[in-house]
């Protein structure tokens, strides 16, 4: 999609729509101003003057010294600030901004209606809720590079002078956009995977899960199912990227995703062609994986038979 272009102007700009602190940057404003990019005209003050912040027209994040989100402040740095979420993660302004605009933002990138609040809380959980985190002390990260810490990188080092501040957080929000639109993109893809395998739940034939097409997140939204048929599903069924159909046995719970609630076969482990259509006597099988867990035939009908047959098996093969 084509993004608004992200300016920064003079503090005394009548052009600006969005307030914020000066540099350097951190990844709280920068993905504040990236949520807000997509429903302001994003042309930004970054400023610590108080005077100008309390006279503006526009949104004043991460800086102010005031909550009021009516009206547009949105600092968490005050003394008297003491908003949270139930797990006891405190907010920053990326989070106060996700909060009050999310759906907004949601909205324009294609959500339906119906997902709307469960998407808002998804996409905090995934992304806000760390860069708040983070940048409230909170953060227990170690070994790998946080999205917190990527947008740090966009600073210009002490030794460099070729890049301007206010160019680097330009980059930096637009990195930060790319970001929470894929982070977007995956949440609403999984929501509406998870309508579309519910619907197929519903309409299962005996231990069999059927897909026309792999959909994201099954697994997940089967274990996580309250139907009573869910409990009874071993296998999902669905075609795969090479037009075979991908045959995968479903683990136990979501805490043992290693193991299966019905495997396959000893005998027809590791084998493929010839050699797993001797041994489980169904044509047009493809492959059998050693570990028990995925198999794949050629035609759907002998992906539904080696299910069946699978599922017949004594518990001990």
């Amino acid at each position: 999609m084509d993004y608004k272009t992200i300016r920064v102007v003079p503090e005394d700009s009548s052009e600006a729509k969005l307030y914020t602190h000066t540099p350097p940057h951190h990844a709280d404003e920068v993905f504040a101003t990236a949520i807000l990019s997509f429903i302001e005209e994003p042309v930004v003050v970054r400023t610590r003057n108080i005077n100008i912040l309390e006279k503006s027209q526009g949104i004043v994040y991460d800086v102010g010294g005031r909550y009021d989100a009516q009206n547009g402040f949105f600092d968490h740095h005050q003394i008297d600030f003491k908003r949270e979420r139930s797990d006891r993660i405190k907010y920053s302004s990326a989070g106060l901004i996700w909060e009050y605009y999310g759906r907004e933002v949601l909205k324009v990138l294609g959500c339906d209606e119906k997902f709307l609040q469960e998407a808002q809380a998804m996409v905090d959980y995934e992304l806000i809720k760390g860069i708040d985190a983070n940048d409230n002390g909170q953060s227990r990260e170690v070994g790998e590079m946080s999205v917190s810490a990527m947008i740090s990188l966009y600073n210009p080092n002490w030794d460099e002078n070729k890049l301007s501040k206010d160019e680097a957080f330009i980059k930096a929000c637009n990195a930060a956009r790319e970001i929470l639109v894929l982070e977007i993109k995956k949440v609403l893809s999984k929501l509406k995977g998870g309508a579309v395998v519910r619907d197929a739940i519903t309409k299962r034939q005996g231990p069999i899960l059927m897909m026309s097409r792999f959909i994201g997140g099954w697994i997940e939204e089967v274990l996580s199912s309250t139907l009573p048929s869910a409990r009874e599903i071993l296998y999902g069924i669905y075609v795969g990227h090479d037009k075979n159909w991908c045959i995968r046995a479903v683990p136990p719970s979501a805490g043992n995703l290693m193991e299966q609630r019905k495997p396959f076969p000893d005998s027809w482990r590791g084998l493929s062609g010839e050699a797993l259509e001797k041994a489980c006597g169904i044509k047009n099988v493809v492959f059998c994986h050693k570990a028990g867990f995925f198999a794949v035939a050629a035609t759907k009908e002998a992906a539904v038979e080696m299910a069946e047959k699978s599922a017949e098996f004594p518990d001990k093969f």
